[in-house]
């Protein structure tokens, strides 16, 4: 018995894409303001705080949508199958959504870089943001080729 039988619509596909980009949309925005506030009122730096939000934002937009679709694809029935069938149901671009995950990891590896005791904390934050971003898309893309 799947699931849309027992208990009817999936949520995915009651609301659909447009509402999954809105999810996205609002959750670009909250990440931006919050890592400019901290970056202005903690750190003191409101532009390191702004190039954290950048990357928070549009990680987050990159991301969710597509991390909701894939939820609702992996929900939709109770039989075994594999990852590349549910990402292929899920729709959407998965490598788009493994480079918004770095960009969103990215992020917080800049802020823990600005709360370390390093000299050039601007160039050591971006830089290492970069290298997470590059690194988590290039193992995600190869893990996504796999499947």
């Amino acid at each position: 018995m799947t699931v849309r039988e027992r208990y009817g619509m999936l949520s995915t596909e009651r609301h659909g894409e447009r509402t999954t980009t809105l999810i996205g949309v609002g959750a670009a925005g909250f990440n931006f303001v919050v890592f400019v506030l901290v970056g202005t009122i903690v750190l003191q730096d409101p532009t390191y705080g702004g190039v954290m939000g950048l990357f928070a934002g549009v990680g987050s937009y990159f991301f969710l949508p597509s991390f909701l679709g894939l939820a609702g694809a992996a929900e939709s029935t109770v039989e075994e199958r594999g990852p590349g069938e549910v990402i292929e149901q899920a729709g959407g671009s998965p490598r788009l959504a493994v480079a918004g995950a770095g960009l969103e990891v990215a992020a917080i590896v800049m802020l823990v870089v600005a709360l370390s005791p390093v000299e050039e904390t601007v160039v050591a934050g971006v830089t290492a943001g970069v290298a997470t971003a590059v690194a988590v898309a290039l193992v995600g893309g190869g893990i996504l080729s796999r499947t």
